[in-house]
């Protein structure tokens, strides 16, 4: 049996942490892996980890410690800097020695420099699996040199390394969802009871971290403006600000300053945000951009009409008119009228939603992303792979 160890720099939960979540659950259910989790310290992503029984283990690592290097103004913050990278680094290479895995999988930019380092040196393969869309160009001529293979979750984001003469070999590979997840075959009506919503009032949400990139503020004031019209929903934002808390503070009075405090809920954090998404017969994505948009398929996979602006990968994703409606990425009018149209429009809602449904399950499957990831994992173990120059997505 082969192991491969996913390392992560964070410990809160993202688009990242759950779609490794599913590669690492399906890898355990092949008679040929055993997968296990790294994280720099306890938090909810380490928790949502046990509750799904996946292993994982706690490695301490200074996330940040690469970054602050470069910033650090004076020569002692980046001495402190450099003797925090050093013991991530250690760290890093003391695990990998003990447990000896075949495979290192990263999933985000900082582990790369100490994870991708560390398992360079002891000869062990390294897979960057590609989450974002921009980098550091400088550092990611570094970080490149400790891949043997990269990952795009999207086309969007295989253009990241355009400028760069060598790369190694690359695929993209979609995220995908367990559709028993989210899709459910109760009625939305016995879901919203089962929630303590009201039952028979359309229900628009909103799921995603409460940072400015994902323009909460956007939903929010078009679903103030529906109400203002007299359109009859409830809306929901569910999600977290990992910042302060100073944005949801902002996001809040927002709310309340319109006087539809009754029918717009800022939610917070919800550990199985899956729950509530059965509920949404409408799902409004805001981001000015988006690497791939997982949320956006699990919306789609929870039987609710999408609306989305067209960031990132999402018109990977979505076809608009056909299984979802497309927004313009920087027009809240346009993103309003969208939204309205399927708050009024019942038939279009539910030919968009079955629709999107059937994509999720030809396209985005998480039985489908584990078989595409465990076949780059054959390819590197069993068929060397050579650094090549300009190596372009297949």
């Amino acid at each position: 049996m082969r192991k491969v160890v996913f390392p992560h720099s964070g410990i809160q939960v993202g688009g990242s942490i759950i779609s490794a979540s599913l590669i690492i659950d399906h890898l355990n259910h092949s008679p040929h892996w055993e997968a296990e989790a790294i994280y720099p310290g306890e938090g909810p992503a380490s928790e949502l980890y046990r509750e799904m029984n996946l292993k994982t283990s706690i490695v301490p690592i200074h996330e940040n410690s690469i970054r602050n290097i470069h910033h650090s103004a004076g020569w002692k913050g980046k001495l402190r800097a450099l003797k925090a990278y050093r013991e991530s680094y250690v760290s890093a290479r003391k695990y990998l020695q003990e447990k000896r895995p075949d495979l290192v999988h990263l999933n985000d930019d900082t582990s790369i420099l100490t994870w991708g380092v560390a398992a360079k040196k002891q000869g062990i393969p390294v897979i960057w699996h590609i989450r974002q869309e921009k980098g550091n160009h400088v550092l990611d001529t570094i970080r490149l040199r400790y891949a043997n293979y990269l990952i795009y979750i999207a086309k969007n984001t295989s253009f990241r390394f355009e400028q760069q003469a060598a790369k190694p070999a690359s695929r993209i590979i979609y995220n995908g969802v367990n559709l028993s997840t989210y899709w459910h075959p109760a009625v939305k009506r016995e879901v919203k009871e089962r929630l303590g919503l009201h039952p028979d009032r359309l229900l628009v949400g909103f799921v995603g971290n409460l940072k400015k990139a994902k323009r909460p503020e956007w939903f929010i004031a078009a679903c103030i403006q529906g109400l203002e019209e007299g359109l009859d929903f409830d809306a929901i934002v569910i999600g977290e600000d990992y910042e302060g808390g100073a944005y949801r503070k902002q996001l809040q009075a927002q709310i309340e300053e319109s006087g539809f405090g009754s029918r717009i809920k800022l939610q917070g954090y919800e550990a199985h945000p899956e729950e509530w998404m059965r509920a949404m017969d409408v799902f409004g994505l805001t981001s000015v951009s988006e690497p791939f948009g997982r949320v956006v398929i699990e919306a789609m996979a929870s039987g609710a009409a999408v609306v989305a602006t067209a960031a990132g990968g999402v018109p990977e994703i979505l076809t608009d008119q056909e299984d979802g409606l497309l927004s313009d990425t920087n027009d809240p009018v346009h993103f309003y009228r969208q939204l309205k149209t399927l708050i009024q429009n019942a038939s279009l809602r539910d030919q968009l939603a079955g629709k999107a449904l059937a994509t999720v399950h030809r396209r985005f499957s998480a039985e489908e992303t584990s078989r595409q990831i465990q076949s780059v994992y054959d390819e590197l173990l069993y068929e060397p792979i050579p650094y090549r120059i300009g190596d372009a997505p297949r």
